[in-house]
């Protein structure tokens, strides 16, 4: 398998939306396609994304150096994504700027509408 070399990095603050696809590390990188999207990220995340794998998922880019990247299912994506106004259909991938995901998630933690470890 070769590997693919137009994957992008997700910016801080950026969110990927979408069915976790395939998982592959290559050397310093693993690359995950979610949705439509072919991502780049640290290896260190193999082990924690692949129990996810073929189910709907966000994952967000922040500006912490200890923990970079954090994820969720598709339930608190959908409750996120309805307060947020963005589309929730299977299998599209949306990719969401910080200013209306943080509006959205600042709304569900105020009104305590799901668990959150962000």
């Amino acid at each position: 398998m070769s590997i693919q070399t137009n994957y992008r990095r997700l910016s801080p603050w950026e969110e990927a939306v979408g069915v976790l696809e395939q998982l592959a590390e290559y050397e310093d990188v693993l690359v995950a396609t979610i949705g439509r999207i072919t991502l780049a990220l640290p290896t260190g995340l193999g082990d924690a994304l692949r129990p996810y794998l073929g189910q709907r998922i966000a994952l967000l880019r922040c500006d912490d150096p200890a923990r970079a990247y954090r994820f969720r299912t598709v339930d608190s994506v959908a409750k996120i994504n309805e307060l947020a106004g963005a589309a929730n259909t299977p299998l599209t991938t949306e990719v969401t700027k910080r200013s209306r995901l943080m509006a959205a998630y600042s709304e569900v933690q105020k009104n305590n509408a799901l668990p959150c470890n962000w």
